[in-house]
């Protein structure tokens, strides 16, 4: 069975019902609870079994440079060095307090540039059992701002978070008017927050004790409609369930609803488990370079939860783990392997660093007839009852698709594509018949707005 395409934007419910005004929301005060009809249906086939594994073989790992947009690297080791796991990498060329760690100890076997010295990517060859695994740090002492983000900036941490508008690392002098923590699964076969932060509760609750000192505004807890994972004061972290369709577990769905962004407005986003490293990394001086991830899809052996080294490799990782088709002749039935969930993820090497999914699905999808170049000709093809049902925000998806397509950044602009990132338009990709990839598409049109911006 495959996902299916469901209709309009957003229900809102909670204890005082669901208010909705045509494709708007009207929006109570006391509403805590947003039920998302945009999107796609999980395939029910593959989801995951409600247990942690360790992964068990030595493996390589990688960070990616598609994970960074524009960040160019200075490195700090070369081919051949053995580093520790923590420590550091390389740093941002134009930002030189950010640093970038290694999530294993190991060998660094490649380095890679990309176009105009950006970063392609930097392979560490994870080393067996008993070699010495952490970089030796001090436990950090203080919790005034300054002290917390010289931590976090010099332990690898500050990676994990990313900014809205333009989803980039954000600069390390500058104050987000709101983080937002992203622990929503809806709609998809991430793991279950309440799972994996079963025995690390102290440590994302002090985490997000550090996340209300590096904002001005609220910490939003975007989770599932669960029981919440915070408790405490709700003066500074402010818990906020989203439900539904896979558009429901998106950062630019629960920022666009809570707190839209702007040029001159800036929010974070940071997925739940690094909220819990951040805590570890205070509470214990060590940083942690595991996540736990979902093997989930129609093609795997056994769907389940594996702990394994940030950025692993999804080759070595899934050897043995997929299941042959029966006709193996028929494109369709290929298998292929996705870092990301069905809908949002990339065909890949290496585990993405914002990814907590390995999809294992049933072949690539025949597109449609067109490049880019041709759009405008394919017009006619491009399902536009469809699209105008698939972006859960307030936004046109057809002129927003056109301005995207020739380059359009004023357009674009006007449009709303501040509040998006390539995962919230990987819908229009798939939907449109044209071929476009509108991730890159919008990723182009972002960076040159943000360069303007400068």
């Amino acid at each position: 069975m495959r996902l299916s395409e469901t209709g309009p934007l957003v229900a809102l419910g909670g204890g005082v019902g669901t208010l909705k005004t045509g494709n708007q929301l009207a929006v109570s005060e006391k509403t805590t609870h947003f039920r998302v009809r945009a999107g796609l249906r999980p395939n029910r086939k593959g989801k995951p079994e409600a247990t942690i594994e360790q992964a068990a073989r030595p493996v390589a790992t990688a960070l990616v440079g598609l994970d960074f947009p524009g960040l160019r690297p200075s490195f700090k080791v070369a081919q051949g060095d053995r580093v520790a796991e923590g420590e550091p990498l390389f740093v941002d060329r134009s930002k030189t307090d950010i640093v970038f760690v290694s999530p294993v100890c190991g060998r660094v076997t490649h380095i890679a540039y990309g176009p105009k010295r950006s970063l392609s990517s930097i392979v560490v060859e994870q080393e067996p059992a008993g070699h010495p695994g952490q970089a030796e740090v001090r436990v950090p002492e203080g919790s005034d701002p300054e002290t917390i983000r010289e931590v976090l900036l010099a332990r690898g941490m500050w990676p994990a978070f990313r900014t809205r508008p333009y989803g980039f690392v954000p600069a390390p002098d500058v104050t987000p008017e709101a983080i937002f923590v992203n622990a929503v699964t809806a709609g998809t076969h991430r793991p279950d927050p309440l799972i994996v932060l079963k025995e690390h509760m102290d440590a994302f609750r002090h985490g997000l004790a550090i996340l209300t000192q590096l904002t001005s505004g609220p910490v939003h807890l975007v989770q599932n409609d669960r029981p919440a994972l915070y408790t405490g004061p709700k003066e500074r972290v402010q818990v906020t369930r989203f439900s539904g369709r896979h558009a429901a577990a998106l950062s630019g769905t629960h920022i666009h609803r809570l707190h839209p962004v702007g040029i001159d407005r800036q929010v974070w986003t940071i997925g739940f488990q690094d909220v819990a490293a951040i805590g570890s990394l205070f509470l214990t001086g060590r940083y942690e370079g595991r996540r736990v991830v979902a093997l989930a899809g129609p093609r795997a052996v056994r769907p389940r939860l594996l702990r394994v080294p940030m950025g692993t490799n999804l080759r070595t990782l899934l050897d043995g783990e997929t299941t042959m088709p029966k006709r193996p002749r028929q494109m369709r039935n290929q298998v292929r392997i996705l870092s990301g969930d069905e809908v949002c993820g990339r065909p890949a090497a290496y585990l993405g660093r914002y990814h907590d999914q390995i999809t294992i699905d049933e072949g690539a999808r025949r597109k449609g007839p067109g490049s880019l170049a041709r759009l405008e000709a394919a017009r006619a093809l491009i399902p536009v009852a469809a699209l105008e049902s698939t972006l859960p925000f307030d936004v046109l998806p057809v002129p927003l698709m056109r301005a995207l397509a020739v380059g359009d950044t004023e357009t674009a602009h006007r449009l709303g594509c501040l509040e998006l990132i390539e995962e919230d338009v990987a819908l229009l990709t798939r939907r449109c018949t044209s071929g476009a990839d509108y991730g890159a598409l919008l990723r182009g049109v972002l960076d040159e707005i943000a360069k303007d911006a400068a």
